[in-house]
């Protein structure tokens, strides 16, 4: 019989012992793969944030929401604030450049954005003349009989679509007669060129027809029901560098409507960079002390089946079997521990990552792509480690034997 099959026979043999220690690496396995996958996930989402925005002025909310809402265009339809402070910002502050983003409706899950041509403006900031902010066809006409849209390079990539494709994206809110309360079919004039930030994972549209929706939606009791507005989600404002004092300017000009909080985005990004450093060394704590666990549970099963195995070393010997084809069997059996709890732990690691973007998916958050390096390094690691654990019971076995052969003298 060969050391494999020796190692199978062992494992079969002592199958509720085997269970339990491909469940602990699996389980364990699992768990740090979810959690390796959670955070790398978070990290390059938020490391790919949309750049050159100084402030952000929006809804009363936490800093946090209006941050990740702002850098990632993301919201909600019911929420906004008066674009008539566009006009108080723009007077009062006198900034280098102030953007609307209305957030108001779908279309197969992308957000569709109102704004104007300011945001043209941002996206051609810092380009050559030659470098082109619309890839394909044009900007959108702010006044048009049938309206257009402009389209995110990332968007018309996982849509297929290009100038001249209709589509027909539609409010979430709906009004009394549990119909949404904007629908219409818009035609694409324009496709972003790529530029690997958020702003190309959404749908830009006139904000007049964002504003359409907010008094359909106000008559409806479900849109700022309080006042008929003309709303933003959030404005995005650049500064003038040129000009002193423009943050006191702006804070004040903000913090006397009681309806819009303003949020500095570089100090609120380097506290969500701090919280996110400490949610990493928790997380890998967390996936340290489960990998720590698994091991101790395997060493203490693979000691304690060394034990059972000597009581059986003299037929081993009997049979024929060397020193060494014993410490085979050994290894042979820890490598299959070690595969079956990694196949194990990659089936949990898949089953939650898919099963939580049904209970947590906001927008910013971008999927990672699997399988990812330091899964794979997670998983080559664990079967050296596992590869590893027998060795206490072979050095043991040599050191038996050597005693044996001292003895006999």
């Amino acid at each position: 019989m060969r050391p494999i099959d020796l190692a199978y026979l062992s494992f079969v043999r002592r199958r509720s012992s085997s269970l339990i220690a491909v469940f602990a690496l699996g389980g364990a396995l699992g768990l740090s793969g979810f959690l390796m996958t959670l955070q790398g996930s978070i990290s390059e989402s938020l490391a790919s944030h949309e750049p050159g925005f100084d402030a952000l002025v929006g809804t009363k909310s936490s800093s946090l929401r209006l941050l990740t809402e702002g850098l990632f265009f993301s919201g909600r339809e019911s929420e906004i604030i008066d674009y008539r402070l566009f006009k108080t910002i723009n007077e009062e502050v006198k900034p280098e450049l102030i953007i609307p983003f209305a957030l108001f409706a779908h279309y197969r899950g992308v957000p569709v954005i109102g704004t104007d041509d300011s945001f043209l403006t941002f996206i051609k900031k810092g380009k050559s003349e030659n470098q082109k902010a619309v890839g394909q066809g044009r900007w959108f006409n702010l006044v048009t009989p049938d309206p257009e849209v402009v389209i995110g390079s990332e968007i018309a990539r996982t849509l297929d679509l290009k100038p001249d494709d209709w589509i027909t994206p539609y409010s979430t809110v709906e009004g009394s007669d549990g119909k949404p309360i904007w629908v219409k079919k818009t035609r694409v004039v324009g496709i972003l060129r790529p530029s690997g930030y958020p702003h190309d994972r959404a749908i830009y549209i006139p904000i007049t027809e964002a504003w359409e929706t907010h008094m359909k939606g106000h008559g409806e009791g479900v849109i700022h029901p309080s006042k008929m507005i003309r709303g933003v989600s959030w404005f995005s404002v650049i500064l003038d560098p040129k000009k002193d004092g423009q943050w006191d300017l702006l804070r004040n000009t903000v913090q006397t409507r009681s309806v819009a909080q303003l949020v500095e985005v570089e100090r609120e990004y380097k506290n969500l960079l701090g919280l996110l450093g400490q949610g990493t060394n928790i997380t890998w704590g967390l996936i340290g002390l489960s990998l720590f666990l698994s091991c101790s549970v395997l060493t203490l099963l693979m000691v304690e089946r060394f034990e059972a195995m000597s009581r059986d070393l003299g037929l081993y010997r009997a049979l024929g079997y060397s020193r060494g084809q014993i410490a085979s069997a050994l290894l042979w059996e820890s490598f299959m521990f070690g595969i079956l709890g990694i196949c194990m732990g990659m089936v949990l690691e898949r089953v939650t990552s898919l099963t939580l973007p049904w209970i947590w998916n906001p927008a910013w958050l971008s999927p990672l792509v699997w399988p990812s390096t330091g899964l794979l390094l997670l998983w080559g690691g664990s079967l050296i480690a596992v590869l590893l654990i027998p060795w206490v019971p072979i050095i043991r076995l040599y050191r038996w034997a050597a005693h044996e052969s001292l003895s006999a003298f």
